[in-house]
Order: structure tokens, then C-alpha cells, then sequence
């Protein structure tokens, strides 16, 4: 995934069963608020494996509760 598509990651895009994510929107420098992704092609599931699913177990205990974005700056 690009790093504008992982910050813009959110939990209800997790598919637990299936282990993948759904991506279908991004944030980049420039802009404040989500944007669809350039094109069609850059909508896509991605499925997760080893270290991807464990990197989402640890942030639940950070982030879940609240919703929403996964990985939030530290300092907000």
C-alpha cells in the first residue's frame, strides 16, 4: 500500500474474516480531506498477511475503540 493510502486507512475498512483491507480513498500532503485514489485501478481489496495483521492487532488497542483512522499522528 502507499503511504497516502495507509493514512488514510480506517477500521471499518478491515475485513477481519477475510483478512484484507479495503482501499478506496487516500490523504496527501496537499489535501486535508480524503480524496478518491487517481484511478479506478488504485480501488482495491489487499489482503494481509503475517506482519500486516499483526502491525492492525497492535494498533487496536490505540485506536478501535474510537473508529474511524487507524494510524493517528502521535501527537494528535
Amino acid at each position: 500500500m502507499r503511504i497516502s493510502e495507509l493514512i488514510a486507512l480506517e477500521w471499518d475498512k478491515v475485513d477481519w474474516v477475510h483478512n484484507t483491507v479495503r482501499v478506496d480513498q487516500v490523504m496527501t500532503q496537499a489535501g486535508k480531506d480524503y480524496e478518491v485514489p487517481k484511478t479506478q485501478n488504485s480501488i482495491r481489496d489487499v489482503e494481509l498477511h503475517g506482519p500486516a495483521l499483526e502491525a492492525l492487532q497492535q494498533m487496536k488497542q490505540h485506536t478501535f475503540l474510537e473508529g474511524g483512522i487507524i494510524f493517528r499522528h502521535p501527537h494528535n
